[in-house]
């Protein structure tokens, strides 16, 4: 785990060099003392004991009812009234049954022991402090602690990677990440597999304040959310619990606390600064399935599950809840990455248009909030107003993504930079910023303006800069590179902050902000082709466009987890994409145009985006332009606050209206062509105001949106949610073509708005209609809307290989089936859904049965939100360690045996058919089926009249003397038994040795045919249970004045009739078994006979080799010999 802290580096070489003494000096003393450096490896270990659960939720069990609560002088004759014993049916217990409480005050102290002292999640002794000769390991564990800010010379040091020098970064003491090769490269968590999450923390630098602003040297933390993660236990091994470790919440208040510095005007960020709406995020880097646990921590509570959201719902990741503030999300792993956002109830906030051009809420401290709140009738949309983002990274370290976006020596000459003040010069030959984590900064009154050669800056993971880059352009370089899963903020720069006067408001004499202005990325690109790789980083708070390119359009973006939060202000656009770029795997916070399509060759997927009030998600308008070539898919649109209907740069597919207004020469014409555009799965959730409005400034053809999801329109007037297509005019009232002589123009396939279809043949897609299209009459015949009615129709959904009832072999699970019509497949296990993956027509789904019996229930929704489903009852009884079966309808033994006339003795109830052996946790659970439901009817536990015999033998053992089973089965085996499981549920149940004398208690279950005896572990010590041999065999249970062993005697038929001597009593044919040979004795031994078997069923294993079950249980035989079995598998 790598842990990075940032409080107290201390920077100054003569305090270097001092530390460096005196750890020299302990060395000594302690090899002199002959002791080694293990106690420095001790201390630093002490940080290891913090742990959770393997899920961190409540879960509520119920015991088997076991053998201690069955009294033995519990006493009920056959035929007198039942027991007063009381018995309810069991519910099997979960052995993996956690407590909240345990896991919140695991975590609380983790929590505590990091953002307290900044120490690391746990040691790594390859890494003394005492080490300052080689590189640090990529994932150190020390503390890792911000510097000492008072002085700044000494915070960046450099270093030339080439053919004839191949040093180092100099050494610091900050335990973290450095450049180094492939061959140096170590992981101290390399020993352990998965590795864990990689997280971080900025120890005193951390501040929770959502209000002011804050000193150069410190971070905002979240005072609304904590969150906390861990790798998931693995699915073999559920006695390991994963260690779970604080990752740091970051919080963005609107103007970062610094309220309106040098001007009055309206800025974009009134509706946000006057309802105290904020934006808390956490990001971490993960490389295996992990559960994420998220608090709330405003005081507010929950109470299921479903007071909490994952937006985008598409992703369906489980949930559990932890305690009443707490969700615990399951993240599975992926290359890509996660980007989502957890939503808590009583943080859901109704939003509405005031009616004076703005947007109000219930918390509004507007001056004027009670007249915008009289006039808040249009409903706009519902979000947190304290919303809380999970960023979950992809692990790239000895990847090929890694080896692009982490520099080594020989990436070339290295400006390594420690936390501190940022550098104000920069060597004109330094080609690599390597930013180290922790808080670096410039103030408000500066940019970072690299020479010509920098070409890269590298964040290490938990690196937070305050500043701003500004690329120099050089026609050298080709590759520019910003990555690192650091943060870049803008926070200390008020909107629109002109570096032309002095990094001051921008005046009103000053209209070119484009230029002027400050922006967290800008490069300058030369008549070549070139390219930026963009991956990793978040921006926060960009005073301004997040990123600008001057010069020459052939530079292309190669964008990758790349996010953009607390754009509060207007004009802060997302990405421009250029000529050849490509973006995925992204998050976009806008209050302005999210994703700029003003190029060709553009491809842009699994884009999540929050929208702000200002501007459309996708823009590619405001003048004429030449666009060829671009494709965006799985855009999920969480929230958007758009509102103003009828302006026309807003909406989720734009292309905005004249920039000039009619006075530009060149544009509009119909000499532009946009052309060979596609929108693939576009969804919108919540509320949205507009869906398509494009005003051509030129021609277009081959428009596609193809899977355009809209859960519902907002609360305006149907006039402000139309969607618009137009044609613009030049200054000659030319217009350009739309299309082709035939159609080609705008294909809408799959528009769905709350989940009903829009189509042309439906009646449903015009202005005042579901689908609110008001396109030109001009235009007609160029463009079509239609959806694939299969996908409306109602899903449908079976379950493969699996029946109600049916015991699985093992407690995980594969689920899976067949599925059609269907957008997702929930199954929902004892309460808790996961996610199903779909392909082909197919659903699988990997599930774990915490319980014996569980209910698993199957859903599959369409895109219209109607359900199929499938409920089971599944058993499980953990890890199946072998099996055998048995004759149905042989409940007779030699085949003579009768059942007495009493309903007592229910017919097939001593009918084995299955046996089988499980191994679960601390216990096994041995279960017998019988051929119908088992009957309790004198309320024993579990069973009544039954009496069943496990006999156990060394697997190994090879003696083969005749040894007689318990005392009253009047049956032997051949070679002596180590143990015998009796299942009796009113007398003297348990496990007993080959002497007799009782060792264990048993648990009795009964469910449906199923007989289960539960026997601890410990009872049977290290006996082999898997490779054992087996007699298995069911008796009859009586009380112990009637048979020995509490082993009901069998009879002959004669007796039972009261044909034979001291056979007179009526009540034998009601209460005893007959077709055996002897007679009744009222004393012991109870039977005059003692050659027959009182067993009636009995498992015979290979018949060929073994005899049918009527040849062994021959009453022709003086001792019954049953053959031991071994376990099928």
């Amino acid at each position: 785990m790598t842990h990075i802290s940032d409080d107290s580096i201390v920077r100054k070489k003569e305090k270097r060099k001092i530390i460096l003494i005196v750890l020299a000096a302990v060395v000594a003393v302690a090899i002199l003392a002959g002791t080694a450096i293990w106690g420095i490896s001790a201390i630093n270990s002490t940080n290891d004991s913090a742990s959770t659960s393997a899920d961190g939720t409540v879960t509520s069990t119920t015991q088997y009812q076991s053998s201690s609560a069955v009294q033995n002088n519990q006493s009920t004759h056959d035929n007198s009234s039942p027991t007063n014993t009381e018995h309810t049916d069991p519910v099997p217990s979960s052995p993996q049954a956690d407590s909240a409480q345990d896991s919140s005050s695991a975590d609380a102290t983790q929590s505590e022991k990091s953002q307290g002292s900044g120490s690391s999640n746990r040691s790594n002794n390859s890494n003394s402090s005492a080490d300052t000769s080689g590189s640090n390991s990529d994932r150190s564990h020390h503390s890792q602690t911000q510097g000492d800010t008072s002085n700044h010379s000494d915070s960046s040091s450099s270093h030339t990677s080439s053919d004839s020098d191949k040093s180092q970064p100099e050494k610091h003491e900050q335990q973290s990440q450095d450049p180094k090769t492939d061959d140096e490269k170590t992981d101290s968590a390399a020993s352990t597999s998965p590795a864990d999450p990689v997280v971080w923390n900025y120890g005193s630098h951390a501040v929770k304040d959502a209000q002011n602003t804050l000193a150069d040297d410190q971070v905002r933390q979240s005072p609304f959310y904590s969150v906390q993660v861990r790798n998931d236990a693995s699915t073999d091994d559920k006695t390991k619990t994963p260690q779970s470790f604080d990752s740091f919440t970051y919080l963005s208040i609107p103007r970062g606390g610094l309220g309106k510095v040098g001007y009055t005007s309206d800025d974009g960020a009134e509706f946000a600064a006057d309802n105290g709406f904020t934006m808390s995020w956490s990001s971490f880097v993960y490389s295996h399935d992990v559960w994420v646990n998220v608090s709330l921590d405003t005081g507010a509570k929950i109470s299921s599950v479903d007071d909490v959201t994952i937006r985008p719902t598409t992703l369906n990741f489980q949930k559990k809840l932890v305690n009443d503030h707490t969700i615990a999300i399951k993240i599975p792993f992926s290359a890509d990455g996660y980007r989502f956002s957890v939503e808590f109830a009583p943080e859901q906030t109704d939003v509405y248009a005031n009616g004076a051009g703005g947007a109000v809420t219930k918390y509004s401290t507007a001056s004027n909030k009670d007249e915008q709140l009289a006039n808040a009738h249009d409903y706009i949309e519902t979000e947190p107003r304290n919303s809380m983002m999970i960023f979950a990274q992809p692990e790239v370290k000895g990847t090929e993504e890694g080896a692009k976006t982490i520099p080594t020596e020989t990436s070339g000459k290295t400006l390594t930079v420690e936390p501190g003040e940022f550098p104000k010069t920069i060597a004109d030959d330094i080609e690599i910023i390597y930013l180290k984590a922790g808080v670096h900064w410039m103030g408000a009154k500066r940019q970072a303006e690299f020479p010509a050669s920098v070409r890269w800056v590298y964040f290490e993971p938990g690196a937070y800069l305050k500043g701003a880059l500004k690329f120099e352009g050089n026609r050298d370089v080709t590759n520019y590179k910003i990555t690192g899963y650091g943060v870049l903020s803008t926070e200390q720069y008020g909107y629109e902050t002109s570096t032309t006067h002095g990094f001051t408001h921008r005046p009103d004499s000053d209209n070119n902000c484009w230029d002027s202005c400050v922006k967290p990325m800008r490069f300058s690109s030369e008549n070549v082709p070139q390219k930026l790789d963009l991956q990793g980083i978040t921006v926060k708070e960009p005073s301004y466009h997040s990123f600008v390119q001057y010069g020459y359009d052939d530079f292309a973006l190669d964008v990758r987890n790349y996010q953009q939060v607390g754009a509060w202000y207007w004009q802060t656009d997302g990405l421009e994409l250029y000529k050849g770029s490509t973006m995925k795997n992204t998050f976009i916070h806008a209050n302005d145009d999210a994703v700029k399509l003003y190029h060709d060759d553009v491809t842009a997927k699994n884009t999540v985006i929050w929208k702000n009030e200002n501007g459309p998600v996708f823009q590619w308008g405001w003048v004429g332009r030449n666009i060829n070539n671009v494709r965006v898919e799985n855009t999920d649109i969480i929230h958007n606050r758009m509102y103003w209907g009828g302006n026309s740069n807003s909406g989720v597919f734009n292309s905005a209206g004249d920039l000039w207004g009619g006075s530009h020469e060149e544009s509009p014409s119909p000499n532009w062509l946009v052309q060979n555009m596609t929108f693939k799965n576009t969804r919108v959730e919540g509320a949205l105001n507009c869906g398509i409005n494009i005003d051509n400034q030129g021609s277009a053809k081959n428009i596609t949106i193809d899977g355009f999801y809209v859960d519902k329109w907002n609360g305006q007037s149907k006039d402000l949610q139309r969607s618009r297509l137009t044609m613009a005019s030049n200054r000659f009232g030319q217009k350009g073509q739309f299309g082709d002589e035939h159609s080609n123009g705008l294909t809408i396939r799959n528009y769905f708005v709350g989940g009903q279809g829009i189509s042309l043949d439906d009646g449903n897609w015009q202005a005042d209609q579901l689908g609110r299209l008001n396109f030109d009459a001009s235009l007609w015949g160029k463009w079509s809307v239609d959806y694939d009615k299969s996908v409306a129709t109602k899903p449908t959904v079976e379950v493969s290989g699996l029946g109600d009832g049916q015991v699985v072999d093992s407690r995980n699970v594969t689920i899976q089936g067949t599925v059609s019509g269907a957008r997702n497949v929930t199954v929902i296990v004892n309460g808790e859904a996961i996610p199903a993956v779909i392909a082909d027509g197919k659903f699988s789904a990997r599930v774990h049965f915490a319980r014996t019996n569980n209910s698993v229930r199957v859903v599959a929704t369409n895109v219209l939100g109607e359900n199929a489903q499938k409920v089971l009852t599944l058993v499980s009884y953990g890890e199946k360690l072998g099996s055998m079966t048995d004759r149905e309808g042989d409940d007779n033994g030699p085949g003579s045996y009768e059942y007495p006339l009493d309903s007592a003795f229910t017919k097939g109830n001593f009918d084995m058919t299955e046996f089988t052996a499980y191994a679960d946790g601390d216990h096994y659970d041995f279960t017998t089926t019988m051929a119908t439901d088992i009957t309790n009817p004198w309320n024993g536990n579990g069973i009544s009249t039954q009496q069943l015999n496990i006999y156990l033998r060394d697997g190994e053992a090879v003696d083969t003397g005749i040894v007689p089973l318990r005392e009253g089965t009047q049956s032997y085996v051949q070679g002596a038994w180590n143990y015998v499981i009796v299942v009796d549920g009113r007398f003297n149940p348990g496990v007993y040795d080959a002497q007799g004398k009782k060792i264990g208690d048993i648990e009795i279950a009964v469910q449906g045919k199923r007989l289960t005896a539960r026997v601890a572990k410990t009872v049977l010590g290290k006996f082999d249970v898997k490779d054992a041999k087996y007699q298995v065999s069911m008796y009859s249970s009586v009380e112990s004045d009637a048979g020995l062993g509490n082993i009901r005697p069998i009879f002959s038929a004669e007796c039972v009739a009261g044909r034979a001597e001291g056979c007179d009593n009526g009540w034998l044919k009601y209460y005893r078994f007959c077709g055996a040979k002897g007679n009744y004795l009222h004393d012991n031994p109870y039977n005059t006979d003692h050659t027959a078997s009182n067993a009636l069923d009995i498992f015979v294993g290979n018949e060929k080799r073994n005899g049918t079950q009527a040849e062994i249980m021959s009453l022709d035989h003086d001792k019954v010999l049953f053959p031991y079995l071994k376990l099928e598998r």
